[in-house]
């Protein structure tokens, strides 16, 4: 194996997935288990008020369910497990995933990776190479083409979706006035917490959705900064001061662990 395709290998275990969450598969099992109990719970209780006052369809109870568990399913997201793997990464780093301290630690270990390996001085060639990879990439692999396939498949989840719609509204609860209005309206909340929890999830741990061009892209750019602090010492001053707060000790058990 070159040393080009180990230094991709290692910079994608420098994930937050598997830098923190890998260390918290306690904190996940609690987190899922609060979400599922906590549907089932609110569920239950809904289905019995509600059943004093009106009948609604097998349907309509299971999309309230879903509708629930999201809600919890984002409520403990935000303050249960992000938080817990905010004080797991101080705990682990000395640093959260959130702050700039993150990146300076990504810095760092990857330029002690590089010295280790005695390449620091090679890394103008690593460059070189990794930017003849990133080309031959995008020629295959467009970010263009890449956006519109997903919009296509958007697209057609949003042609299946409403087509469903349709059809479950002309044969199912078009004659129930009660299941037709709560059917439109938990569809529509139910979508909206689907797309809040993929956007929450991207914001703090953006790297789960980061596609191989992207990753190679920021690799790219963190050891241009590295090259550029060699050859400026200007630059030197700069990367130092944000650095300086790095645990070195850390900074050798990440090699550590993840080579």
């Amino acid at each position: 194996m070159n040393f080009e395709h180990r230094l991709t290998l290692f910079y994608k275990k420098l994930s937050v997935w598997n830098l923190v969450l890998r260390h918290m598969k306690s904190h996940i099992a609690i987190f899922l288990g609060l979400t599922l109990i906590s549907t089932v719970c609110v569920s239950f209780i809904f289905a019995y008020i509600v059943s004093n006052f009106v009948q609604l369809s097998w349907f309509i109870h299971s999309l309230f369910c879903l509708v629930v568990f999201e809600i919890v399913f984002l409520i403990n997201l935000n303050h249960f497990l992000f938080p817990q793997a905010v004080k797991k990464s101080i705990q682990l780093y000395h640093t959260s995933f959130y702050l700039e301290g993150w990146q300076a630690l990504i810095y760092a270990t990857l330029k002690d990776f590089l010295k280790k390996n005695n390449t620091i001085k090679d890394i103008f060639f690593l460059i070189k190479d990794y930017k003849e990879q990133k080309k031959e990439m995008t020629k295959s692999f467009k970010k263009k083409a890449f956006y519109n396939l997903s919009l296509a498949a958007f697209m057609l989840f949003a042609c299946i979706w409403f087509s469903f719609n349709s059809w479950f509204f002309d044969h199912i609860v078009a004659n129930r006035t009660n299941d037709a209005f709560l059917y439109l309206i938990l569809s529509f909340i139910c979508f909206l917490l689907f797309v809040l929890i993929l956007w929450h999830i991207h914001n703090a741990l953006g790297s789960l959705f980061c596609c191989p061009l992207t990753t190679l892209a920021n690799l790219i750019r963190i050891l241009e900064n590295i090259e550029l602090a060699q050859n400026n010492e200007s630059f030197a001053r700069i990367i130092d001061k944000e650095t300086a707060t790095v645990d070195t000790e850390v900074v050798k058990r990440i090699i550590a662990e993840n080579t």
